[in-house]
């Protein structure tokens, strides 16, 4: 959502920013680490000031001086990773160019992560959702080998995913928020 900072000094509070809620887009989780990670870590700027001032932890040392600890990187919980308008702007013109690779067949540099992203996704599920201590050690050995064989399966019909994908950048992103 876009946002204005009315306080430097700690751009991770809630007091210090000032939210557009009512131009804010909501993209459940799982969403954003399948399909927009790639698009964020590219442009997150760690350089940009108010990205620099996202205060993490505050303590008195010894001697009695504040000392104070930043969030570095692009953050996935509970703290605001802060784009530029550009930023934005080259992140909408990747995800339209990537929706034109992905219907066309051509390769971006977005392309193979996706791929990658979904088929773990999807193999992974299945492998957390194992109840693993309901298996002796053999039949664990045969379950993980029968994981590789599903992972490579999956990527096998990795197509079939690119409906999923390519709905989700077109009506979920560039459609329906007219982005």
């Amino acid at each position: 959502m876009p946002v204005r900072v009315i306080d430097y000094s700690d751009t991770d509070s809630l007091d210090n920013v000032a939210t557009m809620e009512e131009a804010a887009i909501c993209v459940e989780e799982d969403d954003v680490n399948s399909y927009l990670t790639p698009f964020l870590y590219k442009y997150f700027d760690d350089n940009l000031e108010v990205n620099k001032k996202r205060l993490d932890y505050c303590w008195e040392d010894e001697e009695g001086r504040k000392q104070y600890e930043y969030t570095k990187g692009f953050e996935w919980y509970l703290t605001y990773n802060y784009y530029t308008f550009e930023a934005i702007e080259n992140i909408l013109v990747d995800i339209r160019d990537t929706v034109d690779a992905l219907l066309t067949g051509r390769k971006n540099e977005y392309t193979e992560d996706l791929k990658i992203k979904t088929v773990h996704n999807q193999s992974y599920t299945e492998y957390f959702n194992a109840e693993r201590d309901m298996y002796t050690v053999e039949e664990w050995k045969t379950y993980e080998k029968e994981l590789q064989e599903t992972i490579d399966e999956h990527s096998k019909g990795y197509l079939e995913e690119l409906n999923l994908i390519i709905d989700f950048f077109m009506n979920a992103l560039l459609i329906e928020w007219n982005i």
